[in-house]
C-alpha cells in the first residue's frame, strides 16, 4: 500500500510567507485536522501522515525534491497501543531534524525516553499553537540546526534552483571562483546568481546575507 500523506498549504507560501514545513504523524483524523488548520493560518504548511511506516517514508524522501521538512511533530501513542512516536523521534534525530512530540496520557518514563531520544520538547495534548512554534522557533535557532533556518530561508525567498545551490556554497565560506568550479559554469554566471540572491533577499553584501539568515 502506497504511504498516504495529506498536505496543509498556504497558496500565499509560494509568495515568502511560509514559516515552515512540518511533518506531523498523528492518527486521531480530528487533532490532525486541527493542528493543520490552525497552523495553515499561521503561515506553516502541514504534511499529515497518519501512520509511522507513512511519515518515515516521507521524512526520508522530501516531498517535493528540494523542499525539505525544517521539523517533526508526533503523537507518542498510537491508537493500537504502539508507541511509535518515539521511533520518529529518534528518526528525526538521525536527520538532524528538530522534533516535538505529543501525549494525551504522558507520564515521567514516557517524558524521560523521549527527551532521551532527541525532542526538543514533550507537550501534554492538548496543547498551545503559539507555544509550539515558538518552541520550533528556538530550535531552529540553535547551532545544530542552522542548516534547517538556512534552507527555510532560501524556500521563503524563493530563490531559483542555480541560486539555491550558489547559495549553499556561498555559506561554506567558498569564492566565486570555488564555486563556479564546483558547479562547472564561468565566474559571470556565479556572479549573476548572487545578485538574484541579494536582490530577492533585501540586501547587499555576504556579510549582510549571513546577518540575516544567522542574526546575533
Amino acid at each position: 500500500m502506497a504511504p498516504k500523506l495529506k498536505v496543509f498549504k498556504n497558496p500565499q507560501a509560494s509568495l515568502g510567507a511560509m514559516e515552515g514545513r512540518l511533518l506531523l504523524l498523528e492518527d486521531d483524523v480530528l487533532h490532525a485536522e486541527w493542528i493543520g488548520t490552525c497552523l495553515l493560518k499561521k503561515q506553516v504548511e502541514i504534511h499529515w501522515a497518519n501512520d509511522f511506516d507513512s511519515a518515515k517514508h516521507f521524512l526520508n524522501e522530501s516531498p517535493n525534491g528540494d523542499q525539505k521538512f525544517h521539523g517533526v511533530l508526533t503523537d507518542i501513542l498510537m491508537k493500537d497501543g504502539s508507541r511509535k512516536g518515539l521511533d520518529l523521534v529518534n528518526h528525526a534525530k538521525l536527520l538532524d531534524i528538530p522534533c516535538v512530540a505529543f501525549s494525551a496520557q504522558p507520564d515521567l518514563e514516557m517524558a524521560k525516553e523521549v527527551i532521551r531520544l532527541g525532542a526538543v520538547d514533550f507537550l501534554q495534548k492538548p496543547f498551545s499553537l503559539d507555544d509550539l512554534m515558538e518552541i520550533f522557533k528556538k530550535a531552529w535557532n540553535q547551532p545544530r540546526h542552522l542548516t534547517i533556518l538556512l534552507e527555510r530561508f532560501i524556500e521563503v525567498h524563493q530563490f531559483t534552483d542555480k541560486e539555491r545551490e550558489v547559495c549553499r556554497l556561498l555559506f561554506k565560506g567558498l569564492s566565486n571562483r570555488e564555486i563556479a568550479d564546483i558547479l562547472e559554469v564561468t565566474e559571470k554566471t556565479v556572479k549573476f546568481h548572487i545578485t538574484g540572491i541579494f536582490e530577492k533577499a533585501g540586501v547587499k553584501s555576504r556579510s549582510e546575507l549571513i546577518s540575516t539568515v544567522f542574526p546575533t
